[in-house]
């Protein structure tokens, strides 16, 4: 199974990637940003973005991280590491209100 990357900006005016993908400023390791929503797209210049993979976007460039941390939506529906309880609380709760119907066995109408 191929890994999905979660470490790509891109840029509005082109539809490839940046050339700035995987490259580390320093040696402080990996960031890792969680958002609430699953695909989350954040502009971290007027003209670059990038998108959370399953709540996920993870990083080793320490301006990207810099620069997440001073968005707007930094504590409110992104955030570094893990999830505040308040937020893991709200998953909890709509996991209860979701149902699994197996196809197999569902009788035809």
């Amino acid at each position: 199974m191929e890994e999905i990357k979660t470490d790509e900006i891109y840029k509005i005016e082109e539809t490839k990637k940046s050339s700035k993908k995987g490259t580390a400023k320093t040696n402080s390791g990996k960031f890792t940003f969680k958002s609430y929503h699953r695909g989350t797209i954040i502009f971290i210049t007027p003209d670059e973005y990038i998108k959370f993979v399953n709540h996920i976007y993870n990083t080793t460039d320490e301006e990207i991280a810099q620069k997440l941390r001073e968005h707007p939506a930094f504590g409110k529906e992104i955030f570094e590491g893990e999830f505040p309880p308040e937020i893991i609380e709200k998953f909890k709760k709509a996991k209860e209100f979701l149902t699994y119907i197996n196809p197999d066995e569902v009788g035809e109408a």
